[in-house]
């Protein structure tokens, strides 16, 4: 949406799941930092966005476009339908509100609005995988090759 000067993009197009008369985008809201990510070249928080399709076939959907370096990814990266979330909800999508951390998690969380059932959806967000490496050695020096000669490396 924006370049690194925070100046509008000629245009950008989002396309959901390209549903007809789903309504894709009747309600659209900044979600805040769901996957916690930083830009390689801003070093910020990257922001991402929600997208609600209320009459989207099954109930309506949201669709989650994650950002980046250079703006919103043209291709969501989920999708999320009443029938996932339970219930017989229709237009899931109707309104959206996002950002907000709800359960002190340290992720922002959605709400979803469900107009014709006369529903909110919390949809709370959550870490799917932590990864830590480390490495241990019992010795100063790392071999790195072993021929005739000795070659190392230290740590």
């Amino acid at each position: 949406m924006f370049d690194l000067q925070h100046r509008f993009r000629r245009f950008d197009t989002l396309d959901g799941g390209n549903a007809p008369k789903a309504r894709f985008g009747h309600a659209i809201a900044c979600a805040g930092n769901l996957n916690l990510d930083v830009g390689q070249r801003s070093g910020h928080s990257i922001e991402d966005i929600v997208i609600g399709a209320p009459y989207e076939a099954g109930g309506g959907a949201i669709y989650v476009y994650l950002g980046g370096d250079d703006g919103v990814r043209r291709k969501y990266a989920q999708r999320i339908s009443a029938g996932s979330v339970g219930g017989a909800l229709r237009t899931f999508g109707w309104a959206l509100d996002a950002g907000k951390d709800m359960d002190g998690n340290g992720y922002p969380d959605i709400l979803v609005g469900a107009y014709e059932s006369g529903e909110i959806v919390a949809l709370k967000a959550a870490p799917v995988i932590h990864m830590q490496s480390k490495v241990h050695t019992h010795s100063t020096y790392y071999y790195v090759h072993t021929q005739t000669k000795l070659n190392y490396a230290t740590l």
